[in-house]
């Protein structure tokens, strides 16, 4: 019975081997719904500690974030928020072109012609750069648009809102980064495995593995103490196991039609770098130029 069950885990477990430095094998596969769970929880868990740490008051982080405001100026820390709010849109103001009607046809010429191999005939080659001109300039458009509002925006504030407004950049940024670590850790934690794999002729046997049930790491601290080198080639691995396996995931979805286009997990989006930040939504009740419908560029050469 037991071995029955093992055969029929192995039909459906995907991963991925990784070779440490000396040549020992691990095993790196995608969470389960249960663990992707308890990664999720875990992180959301962390993201509000962290957050509420730095909010309570007289906290050495947000005395640290009041000198960074103070050094920084009016001036200084507007053109900052400014900046970060600005950069925080670019995915909004990236999927605007793309979704506007005047444009789906000149990027599709665009993104295919930087496929292609073949040789272009030279009139396609004028009309490929002149497009692409077009779109740096309409990008450089709507993120100066962006800019200019941000600045507007915050322009306005007095210093004790100004002030609110950097404390909340500053937790949203270190909250983010806080979340998409402990997500990591336990992605490593459940997903790498022990490995007892040989390779022959290049492919790999797992025959003697056990179904990779054993874990490599006992805890978390084990996990959070190891190398940094080692961490980064996990965490590489992690995400790419994952990867796969979601773009399988919606392969398969996409195929039915009785399926609609299923959306990452917000968990899975935020683990997708470290350098990632939070979204925060800009101050003001007004909406964001990357918010609204752009002006038709219909008779725009």
């Amino acid at each position: 019975m037991a071995r029955r069950l093992r055969q029929v885990v192995d039909l459906y477990t995907t991963g991925q081997v990784v070779e440490l430095r000396d040549g020992t094998p691990v095993w790196v596969q995608p969470l389960n719904p249960f663990e992707a769970d308890t990664a999720r929880n875990e992180a959301q868990v962390a993201k509000t500690r962290i957050t509420m740490a730095i909010r309570e008051f007289g906290s050495e982080e947000q005395q640290r974030v009041r000198e960074y405001f103070l050094s920084d100026g009016l001036d200084g820390a507007r053109l900052r928020l400014v900046e970060a709010k600005t950069s925080e849109r670019m995915p909004k103001i990236f999927d605007g072109i793309r979704n506007d009607p005047d444009w789906s046809e000149r990027l599709q010429v665009i993104e295919r012609g930087a496929e292609q191999t073949a040789p272009f005939e030279p009139e396609e080659e004028r009309l490929l750069i002149k497009l692409t001109e077009d779109y740096t300039e309409e990008l450089t458009k709507r993120i100066d648009n962006e800019r200019q509002f941000q600045t507007e925006s915050f322009a306005s504030l007095d210093e004790e809102a100004l002030w609110e407004e950097y404390l909340q950049w500053f937790i949203d940024r270190r909250a983010g980064e806080k979340m998409m670590g402990e997500y990591r850790v336990h992605q490593v934690l459940f997903g790498v495995r022990c490995c007892a794999g040989a390779q022959t002729d290049g492919q790999w046997d797992h025959s003697g593995c056990d179904s990779h049930r054993e874990r490599l790491f006992a805890d978390k601290d084990e996990v959070r103490t190891s190398p940094e080198a080692l961490l980064d080639l996990l965490f590489a691995a992690c995400e790419d196991v994952d990867m796969t396996a979601r773009e399988a995931k919606n392969s398969d979805r996409q195929g039915s039609s009785s399926d609609s286009s299923p959306l990452p997990s917000a968990a899975a989006e935020s683990t997708a770098s470290t350098q990632d930040e939070t979204p925060v939504a800009p101050p003001g009740s007004s909406p964001s130029p990357s918010d609204t419908p752009s002006p038709s560029l219909a008779g725009v050469s």
